[in-house]
């Protein structure tokens, strides 16, 4: 039993998809219940590597701030409604931040080779934000979204053999996946907002 539990597809897998599934299903009347997604992905950390912050690693860095878009999504989803500003200035903040968390990464690098890269890392991570947060009135296209995304970092993790990001990407899946069964079982799509598609986005 002991082996079974400490399987990585159970790590990454079923166990972040039950806990989404009973986050989703007790707040589903409102956006809320999009907290799944970022339930799914804590549950995947605390069986693995646990909540530490210090030293402040990539990985960490990745972790703090999965864990704080939903506060930043429910801020934007609570302000009065001009969702083109807020979508612009969460990508463009999104990609800012994605240089700050590899920072470490590019200062081995001469400035010449991490100017650029840090631009191309800034640019993907804002556009694939930005593209993301254009779902937030849709939840049945945010979920599949976010199942789809979460599988492609688990396959690339995968193929590259980084287990950690591995299990990141499949929670993060599995939890989409589970707010896509509340959804359907249900019969009522639950719109995300900025709440849902930001972690999604950003994670």
């Amino acid at each position: 039993m002991q082996d079974w539990l400490a399987h990585p597809a159970i790590h990454a897998g079923v166990l972040p998809l039950l806990v989404a599934l009973a986050v989703a299903t007790a707040l589903y009347r409102s956006r809320l219940a999009w907290l799944a997604v970022v339930a799914g992905y804590a549950t995947v950390v605390a069986l693995t590597t646990g909540f530490a912050f210090s030293p402040l690693t990539v990985s960490r860095k990745v972790l703090l701030l999965v864990l704080l878009a939903p506060l930043a999504g429910l801020a934007a989803d609570a302000l009065p409604h001009r969702a083109r500003l807020l979508h612009a200035l969460l990508a463009t903040g999104a990609g800012l931040l994605s240089v700050w968390v590899f920072i470490t990464v590019l200062a081995q690098r001469d400035a010449a080779a991490a100017v650029p890269a840090g631009a191309a890392i800034a640019a993907f991570v804002g556009a694939l934000v930005w593209l993301m947060l254009r779902l937030r009135d849709d939840g049945a296209a945010a979920g599949a979204a976010g199942l789809g995304l979460g599988l492609a970092v688990g396959i690339a993790a995968l193929l590259s053999a980084s287990l950690g990001y591995f299990g990141s990407g499949v929670a993060v899946a599995a939890a989409c996946g589970a707010l896509l069964l509340v959804q359907l079982f249900s019969a009522r799509l639950i719109e995300p907002g900025f709440t849902g598609t930001l972690p999604i986005g950003l994670a």
